[in-house]
């Protein structure tokens, strides 16, 4: 049996002090060693580079907690360019299904993905809030994000912007249009 969370859309977290400290120092780490190994920042909007990887990082911390997952602690070079971004967390008990966590200062924010982003079997989840408070907002696949349909600029920039609803993980696991890395784990999952 695989016992996995049943998270509402709109489950809101608020970071414990030793999270904050986590994510203020992960935030910083990857930062300085991103740009020292020349990956160019590719924020999506005109907020600092701080205040974009505190929040990046706290929404990841706040989405691992919320869904019982490990977050990703490593000050690694990401880059979908690269091919070393491979996800913000997993899904150990899904053979590793990895998730990217995203994160939007508004409430009624879009999931955004750079166009540097691969389509593949994996999750997009989106965490929306100002530091150390978040709400997760819900889960679609990467094959319905990554998608030249949903090319857009929302003044900062081109980007993938997903017009679609976001679901909770129940909905989008049993998506049947998508979910056959997945289907196999199906009828052994429990929600709690």
């Amino acid at each position: 049996m695989i016992l996995l969370p049943d998270v509402p859309i709109n489950t809101e977290y608020e970071l414990s002090e030793g999270e904050q400290k986590i994510a203020d120092r992960l935030a910083k780490a990857r930062y300085k060693n991103a740009r020292k190994n020349g990956v160019r920042d590719q924020k999506m909007g005109d907020q600092s580079c701080a205040q974009t990887d505190q929040n990046g990082m706290g929404a990841e911390i706040a989405f691992c907690h919320l869904f019982g997952t490990r977050p990703d602690l490593s000050v690694t070079l990401r880059s979908a360019t690269k091919g070393t971004d491979e996800g913000d967390t997993f899904f150990k008990d899904l053979g590793d299904l990895p998730v990217d966590v995203k994160h939007t200062d508004w409430s009624n924010g879009r999931l955004l993905a750079m166009l540097t982003k691969q389509t593949g079997d994996y999750l997009f989840a989106l965490m929306n809030g100002c530091y150390p408070f978040f709400r997760f907002k819900g889960f679609a696949w990467a094959k319905q994000v990554v998608l030249e349909e949903n090319i857009g600029n929302l003044g900062h920039g081109r980007g993938y912007v997903f017009k679609g609803k976001l679901r909770t993980l129940q909905d989008v696991l049993r998506d049947e249009k998508y979910n056959e890395s997945v289907r196999a784990y199906l009828p052994r999952i429990k929600w709690n």
